[in-house]
């Protein structure tokens, strides 16, 4: 035991100066820092060089788990009353209509070529997350303004929130629907996952805000927004329902009653690096190569039904807000960035099937990618062709 021990914390001690190595390649390259997290798990894990303990991957759960968490509590920042005023409820309502009509396109072509139910609805779960820094990148570098690229900023503050629920709802039903759940009615057992998760996050939520009102900052603070992430993780596997899920919900509440100087967010935010890049290199370690090349239709069949679910979602989003013009045909396009949040939910998925062990994590972990490079620039050209580019106007004023 004592030798484990040893071993597990000189491994995280040499996978944390390995995601700063990461950090300091992504600077001076091209490569999206995922993309190199990825790679180093993929080199040092069991796909390659195999070089990783087997009591450290042992402890993917946890570490996936605990970023999750973080990830979710800090998007849960996002339904804050004073933003969700500012952005207006055109935006949740695009948020929703958009996710669903991505997730739909995913779910039905899956499941008409075959692929499974439970695949079929996981894939259209993970379809629905975006990739809200590349997207916010993009609109900075062209200077963009306009109705699309405000829209498309408050979309991509609470898409990922929204897809988690959807998500959430997606897997609980793909495990009724294939008998993983017994044979109980199927909306007491989503509500169980689902409505169990949100009532996790109200239940530490409510408390952990009304003490947050009363700490002074500094290390109270700190304390506080770690316990309230440990709480949540330890509760949520449990009780058996959507960790990440009550995250968010908890967030949503201790953000709407915290008006403290120094909030959880703030803390958590400085604290998230260390744990998603682990979670990172973990997600490279369970990637199968040999997954890669047994799914490659598959692979190429999500990305084509992902792309096709995010532009008519989108256009779908647009008329259901009555957005006009050009913009209308261009705002599924300038969602298509993906980013870590979707490897996340792969790989809960991957827990929560095992037979899709083999199948949903290479397909992800390809599509992100992919989508990780793609993305940004349809998200340019999008802006681009709308008209709202003010650094294509620059240059041709120039």
């Amino acid at each position: 035991m004592m030798d484990d021990t040893g071993l597990t914390l000189t491994w995280l001690g040499l996978l944390l100066l390995l995601a700063l190595a990461s950090e300091w390649v992504g600077l001076r390259t091209p490569l999206p820092r995922v993309s190199i997290l990825l790679l180093v798990g993929i080199v040092i894990g069991p796909p390659v060089l195999d070089l990783m303990p087997e009591v450290l991957l042992e402890g993917e759960t946890t570490a996936t788990t605990l970023a999750l968490t973080i990830v979710g509590f800090l998007l849960g920042w996002e339904f804050e009353q004073g933003r969700l005023r500012q952005n207006g409820p055109a935006v949740l309502v695009a948020a929703v209509v958009g996710s669903a009509g991505a997730a739909g396109v995913v779910a039905l072509g899956l499941t008409i070529g075959g692929a499974g139910v439970q695949l079929a609805l996981a894939l259209a779960g993970i379809a629905a997350a975006t990739g809200p820094a590349a997207v916010r990148s993009v609109v900075k570098e062209e200077k963009a303004d306009g109705p699309l690229t405000h829209l498309v900023l408050g979309l991509t503050a609470i898409l990922d929130a929204i897809g988690i629920v959807l998500f959430s709802i997606l897997i609980a039903v793909g495990a009724v629907l294939t008998g993983d759940e017994g044979t109980g009615p199927l909306f007491l057992t989503a509500a169980r996952e689902v409505g169990g998760g949100a009532l996790l996050g109200f239940a530490v939520g409510l408390p952990a805000a009304l003490l947050a009102r009363r700490m002074r900052t500094g290390d109270p603070v700190f304390l506080h927004s770690l316990a309230i992430v440990l709480v949540i993780s330890g509760l949520g596997l449990l009780l058996e329902v959507s960790a990440i899920l009550a995250a968010v919900v908890a967030g949503a509440v201790v953000v709407n009653i915290d008006r403290s100087e120094e909030r959880p967010f703030d803390v958590l935010e400085r604290l998230q690096w260390p744990f998603v890049a682990i979670f990172f290199i973990y997600g490279g370690a369970a990637l199968d190569l040999e997954g890669l090349q047994a799914y490659t239709l598959l692979t190429l069949g999500y990305i084509s039904l992902r792309t096709i679910g995010k532009v008519a979602g989108g256009y779908l989003s647009a008329v259901a807000i009555g957005l006009q013009g050009s913009p209308r045909a261009w705002l599924g396009p300038a969602l298509l960035p993906q980013a870590g949040i979707a490897l996340g939910l792969a790989l809960l998925a991957r827990d929560r099937f095992p037979d899709l062990a083999e199948t949903i994590v290479p397909v992800v972990v390809v599509s992100t990618v992919l989508f990780e490079f793609a993305g940004p620039i349809a998200t340019q050209l999008a802006l681009r062709r709308s008209g709202e580019s003010g650094e294509r106007e620059g240059r041709l004023a120039a």
